[in-house]
């Protein structure tokens, strides 16, 4: 999830808990994990919200003085909806991060792998994409 930078610091801190957006639709859900340039964190809720119904701390907890700043700062589609984000951050490291360091693949998981790959080429209206070198 992007943040502006001056916000990374807080989010960091865990002093800015919650974020505001407008979107068509949801862009987040809720009790998932999101990787930012502060670490990661996760939703504790997505809520539909208009602008009367938006607080003060509201306001502070998204790293604003106050509810107009964070109204005058708000991006996005001028049709969407209002999505007001409470969110917490997540200690420790980001576990894709050993996922990606992990470069082993044993016979299951590369059957695995050519098996999604027949299925894709099969499914494909081009036909099957590039072969691997044989092994």
């Amino acid at each position: 999830m992007l943040f502006e930078r001056r916000l990374r610091e807080g989010i960091a801190s865990g002093t800015i808990t919650a974020a505001l957006r407008r979107w068509r639709r949801p862009q987040v859900v809720a009790g998932r994990q999101y990787r930012t340039g502060a670490g990661l964190v996760e939703m504790s809720s997505v809520e539909p919200v208009n602008p009367p119904d938006l607080t003060p701390r509201d306001a502070r907890a998204a790293g604003f003085p106050n509810v107009a700043a964070m109204l005058a700062d708000l991006g996005g589609p001028p049709d969407g909806q209002l999505y007001l984000l409470r969110f917490h951050r997540v200690d420790g490291p980001d576990p894709r991060a050993a996922l990606a360091a992990d470069d082993h693949l044993d016979g299951a998981g590369v059957a695995a792998i050519d098996l999604r790959l027949a299925r894709l080429d099969h499914a494909s209206p081009r036909g099957p994409g590039p072969q691997p070198p044989s092994r």
